[in-house]
């Protein structure tokens, strides 16, 4: 049941509340609904608090068919509470099948509305650049879906067309490819998974969230639900459930994240950091390298600091990852080694080497006035550390962060600074062996891990499902020969210069779909496939490769001075950044030069 309150003062503002009782008997749910509204009212009018049942609404959530004459109403501030089919509760649209199709009908007309908006922006050979308009599809269309993901469930196979359409309409018009190019086609060449894969993803990345907190609701229901569904379609939240592909044992729990848990103060605090090196304002020679350059700090601007220095390695996904700190200014030099559990990221690893810097530096004492400075080659993780607390992050951040309040507590004073990996920078390079040695000799730690950690082994089990369809689909299978592998970044990303017509034009020779005679005459568009110049088919390879009426002197000049292949399609196999500026300005040449090639 939807209460609407109704504020103290004229003018003030309106609020909302919900009830919810679930029974086996209509009957009684509405009896304990209509107790619950009692109570309500009562703690209300003591706070001189009024409701407005004309605005409140009362809906009866069952899969049953016949539901009971005679049901008693809910009363409600001396009036009825009327009884609905449909209700919008925080921007999802709940109806009493749970049938879901009014709420897909709500996204799909607030997705369409945001394509035409979308559309306005750009035509097949004029308008915004193609990776602009990606970035407007990902914030107004595609934030559609996401919201709620898991919640809603399409079912039907007629209600997941209903919310692909728009998704597939959005993509065509970013990236100005024909009405009738293979969908799969154009979310490779736009890098967006299918959205099915999408929707299972963050559902997955839901109920990782939920198993962090301990003896969360939705986690009881859900095991108490698993196993009893018994219709013919279970829902996508109950289905994800069932098939989560983390072990909840090895989630971390507690009974609210980690952030919340330390003093604001510790975690707000800002510990100094430098990600430059060498540090400013040191001028570095041109004939010197990072070894002399920490040689000469090392006597100069670092000589009276104890030095420290972190490291984090991975190999093999299925090996142990390893995390080492080392204490370089001891005497001897000393080691502090992790063996962690294979799933665990390389960042996670770098971070519990810094705590293991951290609590040794609890432990010694530099004495002579000197400070600790630890020597850290993740610039990541330090840019972190100097922005505030996140809830996402993991509960290891949170206790870098209290370890440098508490260390600044007890007066030493902790300075970070990057350095670059692999230069032969002595503290670094032991910190990099130590850590390699740890994937094997390491003091093993098997508990539970934060649960971000784990959110990428969700996001890489879907792309390995992305890309199997890719491999088996039956249809796309032009693009699929020039990029095998799914992309993750679109190739436009790579040409941000080039402009509308150019990329449009080599997005459809990458899918195969043009205005070239050939396809036009296939989808009966043209009466005849042939070559209005030379009389022969005119499919995209006669137009580009063989056709003599067609100038390439300026398209073959631009790719031989740079020893790219000059036949079509082979010349979109190309990857870096610069050979791909190379063929963009190529076929910009290309279309400059022919006036008649309208691909």
């Amino acid at each position: 049941m939807k209460h609407r309150l109704l504020p103290k003062k004229k003018g003030g503002k309106k609020e909302s509340c919900f009830k919810t009782f679930s029974h086996s008997q209509a009957r009684e749910a509405i009896y304990k609904l209509q107790d619950a509204a009692r109570q309500l009212e009562t703690n209300l009018e003591k706070n001189k608090t009024q409701l407005a049942p004309a605005k409140s609404q009362f809906m009866l959530f069952t899969k049953k068919r016949k539901i009971p004459n005679g049901l008693p109403n809910i009363i409600l501030a001396g009036g009825m509470v009327p009884k609905t089919e449909e209700a919008k509760f925080l921007g999802v649209k709940l109806d009493s099948k749970l049938k879901w199709t009014n709420h897909i009908q709500y996204m799909v007309a607030k997705m369409n509305k945001r394509v035409n908006f979308i559309r306005s922006l750009s035509g097949h050979w004029w308008g915004s650049h193609p990776m602009t308009l990606i970035r407007a599809y990902q914030a107004l269309v595609r934030s559609v879906t996401d919201y709620a993901a898991g919640v809603y469930d399409p079912t039907t196979k007629k209600n997941w067309n209903h919310l692909e359409l728009p998704q597939r309409q959005g993509l065509r018009v970013c990236l100005g490819a024909m009405k009738s190019s293979p969908i799969v086609a154009i979310q490779a060449e736009a890098a967006q998974m299918p959205l099915k894969n999408r929707l299972n993803m963050l559902t997955d990345r839901a109920i990782l969230k939920w198993h962090s907190i301990t003896n969360h609701p939705v986690i009881n229901l859900l095991n108490s639900w698993a196993g009893a569904h018994r219709t013919k379609r279970k829902q996508l939240l109950l289905k994800r459930f069932e098939k989560f592909p983390v072990d909840p044992n090895q989630i971390e729990k507690s009974p609210v994240p980690k952030c919340y848990s330390v003093q604001i103060e510790k975690l707000t605090s800002t510990p100094e950091i430098n990600i430059n090196f060498p540090p400013i304002p040191y001028v570095a020679k041109e004939s010197e390298d990072e070894k002399e350059i920490f040689k000469y700090l090392i006597k100069t601007t670092w000589k009276n600091y104890h030095i420290l220095s972190t490291d984090g390695s991975k190999g093999n996904p299925e090996e142990n990852v390893g995390a080492a700190m080392v204490d370089y200014s001891g005497r001897p030099i000393k080691a502090k080694m992790l063996k962690l559990q294979p799933n665990t990221e390389i960042y996670e690893a770098e971070a519990k080497a810094l705590h293991l810097a951290l609590v040794h530096a609890e432990e010694i004492n530099p004495g002579h006035g000197k400070e600790i400075l630890i020597l850290v080659d993740n610039k990541g993780l330090l840019l972190n550390l100097t922005n505030f607390i996140r809830e996402q992050e993991s509960s290891t951040i949170s206790d870098i962060r209290e370890k440098l309040a508490n260390l600044e507590e007890i007066g030493t004073k902790v300075k970070l600074n990057w350095v670059p990996s692999h230069k032969k920078i002595s503290p670094n390079e032991l910190a990099d062996y130590f850590a390699k040695l740890a994937r094997k000799a390491g003091k093993e730690e098997n508990a539970p891990q934060h649960y971000s950690t784990f959110s990428n082994k969700i996001k890489h089990q879907t792309e390995q499902e992305v890309q199997q369809n890719w491999e088996n689909h039956p249809k796309g299978r032009k693009n699929y020969r020039i990029q095998p592998t799914f992309p993750k970044r679109p190739w436009i990303a790579k040409a941000p210069d080039q402009n509308r017509n150019t990329l449009a034009t080599i997005i459809r020779l990458r899918i195969g779909h043009t205005h070239c005679p050939a396809h036009l005459h296939r989808i009966n568009a043209i009466p005849s496939p042939v070559c209005s110049r030379c009389g022969e088919i005119a499919d995209d390879n006669h137009l580009l490769n063989n056709c003599k009426f067609t100038d390439k002197s300026a398209f073959e000049d631009i790719l031989k001075a740079e020893g790219l292949e000059t036949q079509y399609p082979e010349i979109f196999k190309v990857q870096k950044q610069e050979e791909v500026k190379t063929v963009a300005e190529a076929f910009k040449q290309l279309l400059a030069a022919n006036s008649h090639l309208k691909l």
